[in-house]
């Protein structure tokens, strides 16, 4: 959950709550990417992993991970070959945890 104050002059401080779900990171570069990404995460607990590809319609295109794995950070290159230029969805999914970001692939 995020918490605002209100503070002088019109400004605003954001401060994010430190959650369980924190842990649960899942980032990708470089972006735009050609023909592949590194994709890092960190899994709170052992857990069976997926992470998908989506296009801009949210047609899934590609399966990259499917299996299980223990608590930990990853790292991992994933090949975009055979991918065409334009705006991807990534899941990550493990357990009841879930994440999405955006990458660009360009030719």
């Amino acid at each position: 959950s995020v918490k605002i104050n209100n503070l002088p002059n019109g400004s605003v401080k954001i401060m994010k709550q430190n959650v369980a779900s924190e842990m649960f990171a899942f980032t990708a570069y470089p972006t735009p990417a050609n023909d592949f990404t590194n994709i890092s995460f960190n899994l709170p607990n052992n857990d069976f992993v997926t992470v998908k590809l989506y296009d801009a319609l949210g047609n899934e295109v590609a399966q990259l991970v499917n299996e299980f794995r223990t608590k930990g950070a990853y790292n991992e290159t994933i090949s975009l070959k055979g991918f065409a230029t334009g705006n991807y969805l990534m899941k990550l999914s493990a357990g009841t945890n879930n994440s999405v970001i955006k990458i660009n692939i360009i030719k």
